[in-house]
């Protein structure tokens, strides 16, 4: 009887492992830089053909806010600041901050510090434009603005009537003496033209601008408790 012959087990030798090692591995830093985890240098494969990846960069921008109004001859101040787009954990400090010189100037009064704070005090109305630019190393932007500066409001005059007016003497020429008792109320002041003395019976407190038909003199009564 003849015995079976058995076939000896084949064995994986390193040279037949390695072809799919190293695949795996390209695999993977394709599928990275495709993600835009890691970035790859252009590469010649001859000719002209040029094989490339794309850069992951992100976006940095001084936030599109319009500046507040300002208003002549008043504190102004706002702090403007840099944001990102596009990439995680990004710092926004460390920025320096200028106004643009080669554009519109800044509002008389006004400047920009290397914080980014527009401050000052605005000396002429008008409406502005003008261009402020962060950096900090190879990243930048400008960005341009527009401020509206309000100007002063006009004083408020009050005008004393003219023509002589007819002076009281004693509290009583006015239709209220001092010590009587008008509606429950007992009499304390009168008012008179603020081109009359007060009545002899009462002293100056005051002056009222805001009345209708004064100006007048605020009288009170020498015998008020008041």
């Amino acid at each position: 009887m003849e015995k079976q012959m058995q076939k000896p087990k084949s064995k994986i030798t390193p040279g037949q492992v390695i072809p799919f090692v190293l695949a795996a591995v390209v695999f993977g830093i394709l599928l990275l830089a495709q993600a835009g985890i890691i970035n790859l240098p252009k590469i010649n494969v001859g000719g002209n053909h040029e094989v490339t990846t794309t850069t992951y960069k992100y976006l940095i921008d001084i936030p599109d806010v319009p500046l507040p109004d300002a208003d002549e001859g008043e504190g102004y101040e706002v702090q403007l600041t840099v944001k990102y787009e596009g990439e995680l954990n990004a710092d926004p400090t460390g920025y320096r901050y200028y106004h643009d010189t080669d554009f519109e100037p800044m509002p008389p009064g006004l400047s920009v510090s290397s914080d980014g704070t527009i401050s000052g005090v605005p000396t002429k109305a008008g409406t502005y434009s003008f261009s402020v630019c962060a950096e900090k190393g190879d990243d930048g932007v400008c960005k341009g603005f527009s401020l509206i500066v309000h100007p002063k409001p006009e004083p408020t005059t009050t005008t004393v009537p003219s023509g002589p007016h007819i002076c009281p003497i004693t509290s009583c020429d006015t239709g209220n003496c001092c010590g009587d008792v008008a509606n429950g109320v007992r009499v304390s002041g009168v008012i008179t033209w603020l081109d009359c003395l007060c009545p002899r019976d009462t002293t100056k407190r005051g002056e009222d601008y805001t009345a209708a038909g004064g100006p007048y003199n605020i009288c009170v009564c020498l015998n008020s408790q008041e």
